[in-house]
């Protein structure tokens, strides 16, 4: 994925600080993007492996009330699955009007 100008870098970024500012590296990888709608919204769904270098324990409880944003998006929804291979982060990122 490109790390350039656009709105996944910037939320890319905006996770990254919300990382470090727990003393916490994070590296993304294998993004996967499903479109998503209701009667009232458009979006999509942001899903992406998470590599930690630290403890991320505190990074990690506090991230779903982390304020995560880029131009034009609103991450509405935030969950962290793990599982075998690792953690995988899924956003729901809601179009602004």
């Amino acid at each position: 994925m490109s790390r350039g100008h656009d709105p996944h870098a910037r939320l890319l970024k905006s996770l990254e600080r919300s990382a470090r500012n727990y003393g916490v590296g994070v590296t993304f990888s294998d993004f996967s993007e499903t479109p998503w709608s209701s009667a009232t919204f458009v979006g999509y769904r942001l899903t992406m492996a998470v590599t930690v270098d630290g403890d991320a324990t505190a990074w990690l409880a506090a991230l779903p009330e982390e304020d995560l944003s880029a131009p034009g998006r609103l991450v509405a929804d935030l969950a962290l699955r793990r599982d075998a291979d690792g953690m995988r982060l899924e956003l729901l990122v809601l179009l602004e009007a």
